[in-house]
C-alpha cells in the first residue's frame, strides 16, 4: 500500500499505526484469483449488519471487476 500512501501524500508512520489498530486477523480473508493472492478483504458487523470494512486489490489486478 506504499504507493497509495505516497500518491495521497499521507503520513506513512501514522498510516502504519492506524493500520495495526484496524487490522483484525479474525476478520480478514485473502483474495485469490487462479491460485494467486491478489489482495485482502476485511469484514465486520455492527448492529447486526454485516459490512466490508476494507478491501484491497493489488494494483495489477485493479479495474477488472474483482471488487464489484
Amino acid at each position: 500500500m506504499q504507493w497509495i500512501i505516497e500518491e495521497l501524500h499521507l503520513d506513512a508512520a501514522a498510516q502504519g499505526v492506524r493500520f495495526k489498530e484496524q487490522w483484525d486477523p479474525a476478520q480478514v480473508r485473502i483474495v485469490a484469483l487462479d491460485g494467486v493472492d491478489i489482495g485482502w478483504l476485511q469484514t465486520g458487523t455492527q448492529d447486526d449488519d454485516f459490512f466490508i470494512a476494507q478491501l484491497f486489490v493489488d494494483r495489477p489486478f485493479q479495474r477488472s471487476g474483482i471488487g464489484t
